[in-house]
């Protein structure tokens, strides 16, 4: 199978090895410490369903057993670590890294972030990234905080927008107590076309 494999690859051409060749050098790979004598598949699961329709309701069942998002509120992070091969992520244990004191000027870390925001921004065509947020979570909320801040009232006008009609609600907008009621408690602004039709 392997050699026909490999022809796959050659275009069909013959391939300058055969399995016999290969053998030696790949059946004690593995040191003998360290493979697996006891049997494989071995648990009852793996014998217990012998139709699709019962893999797949044992598939439910499990899937109905599982906490997601659809359910409830799962912590983040649970991903990162698992795909990040363990070779990227020694660099966070260096001590030029976690033994830095917090009143300490770094100017490489300073040119390592810069960089890295110039290669972030190349790569995804914006114009500026924030490298605070320390995890997905607060890089969810900062985002959601810029997106608020920019149509924060003063930014633009619900004229200005196209808007022809507009409830201004005071009592968020100006901290008027609920159920004050009296002139002026839920003023409502329209444009000109409509405004003869204004109570």
């Amino acid at each position: 199978m392997l050699i026909n494999f490999s022809k796959f690859f050659s275009g069909g051409k013959p391939v300058p090895f055969t399995a016999a060749y290969l053998a030696p050098e790949v059946q004690n790979v593995i040191p003998s410490g360290l493979t697996r004598e006891s049997p494989y598949l071995a648990h009852p699961i793996f014998n217990m369903y012998h139709t699709e329709h019962e893999l797949l309701r044992c598939m439910h069942r499990l899937q109905s057993k599982d906490l997601s998002v659809c359910h409830s509120m799962i912590p983040l992070g649970s991903c990162t670590m698992k795909l990040n091969a363990t070779s990227e992520m020694m660099p966070v244990t260096f001590p030029n890294f976690t033994d830095i004191h917090l009143l300490r000027q770094v100017n490489i870390l300073k040119e390592m972030f810069n960089e890295l925001g110039e290669l972030l921004c190349t790569i995804t065509g914006f114009d500026s990234f924030s490298l605070q947020p320390n995890a997905g979570a607060a890089g969810e909320c900062a985002g959601l905080m810029v997106i608020r801040a920019y149509h924060k009232v003063g930014l633009t006008s619900p004229g200005f927008i196209g808007a022809d009609v507009c409830h201004l609600n005071l009592h968020k907008t100006f901290c008027i107590p609920h159920g004050g009621g009296g002139p002026g408690m839920g003023p409502v602004g329209v444009k000109k076309h409509l405004a003869p039709y204004l109570p």
